[in-house]
C-alpha cells in the first residue's frame, strides 16, 4: 500500500483537509477568505440560479440551503431539495463540496492526483461506502474502498492525530 497524501474528512457539517505528517496532520485551509479550515457541508442555489459551495451557501437564505449532503448516501437518496423546490442530485452535490477541496489543492500548488484516505461513517455498509468512492473517483479523487475509515477514527486537527499516535503507543 502506498502512503496517503491528504485526508478529507467529508463531514455531516463541515469537511477537512489535512496532509498526514510525522508530527501530525497539517490542516490546510479550504476557503482562504474564512477564518476557519474547515469547510461548512453546505450548498445553497444564489440568486442567479447557481449551485454554491461553502461558507458563502451556509449564510444564504436558508430556504436556499441543503445542509449535509453527505447525508443521502446515509438514506440511499438519489436527489436532494431546498425548502424553496431546488432539487440537484444528491450526487452532483456531494460533487461540489468534494470539487472545493481539490481546488484548494490546485490553488496550494498541491499535487491533485495525490493518495488520499477519506472518512466514513462507521455505520456504511459496502454499497454506500462504494458510492461515497465512486463519487470521488470521478472528481479525480486518488481513493479506494481501503482508504476509508470510519469515523469517529478518522483524524480531524494536529491535536486530535497527537492524542491518537499516543494512544497507539500505550
Amino acid at each position: 500500500m502506498s502512503e496517503i497524501d491528504y485526508a478529507i474528512d467529508f463531514g455531516t457539517s463541515t469537511t477537512l483537509l489535512a496532509i498526514p505528517q510525522a508530527s501530525g496532520a497539517r490542516v490546510i485551509q479550504i476557503e482562504p477568505e474564512s477564518p476557519f479550515s474547515w469547510l461548512p457541508s453546505v450548498i445553497a442555489k444564489n440568486e442567479k440560479s447557481e449551485w454554491i459551495v461553502g461558507s458563502n451557501a451556509l449564510y444564504s437564505p436558508v430556504a436556499s440551503r441543503i445542509l449535509s449532503p453527505k447525508s443521502a448516501i446515509t438514506r440511499g437518496s438519489q436527489t436532494l431539495k431546498n425548502s424553496q423546490g431546488d432539487e440537484i442530485s444528491a450526487d452532483l452535490a456531494i460533487t461540489l463540496v468534494l470539487g472545493k477541496v481539490i481546488q484548494t489543492l490546485k490553488d496550494n500548488n498541491l499535487d491533485p492526483n495525490g493518495r488520499v484516505r477519506m472518512s466514513c461513517p462507521a455505520m456504511w455498509d459496502g454499497n454506500q461506502r462504494i458510492r461515497l468512492v465512486e463519487i470521488a473517483q470521478k472528481l479525480g479523487i486518488n481513493t479506494n474502498i481501503d482508504d476509508l475509515m470510519d469515523e469517529p477514527i478518522a483524524a480531524r486537527s494536529e491535536e486530535h492525530t497527537s492524542e491518537l499516535q499516543s494512544r497507539l503507543h500505550l
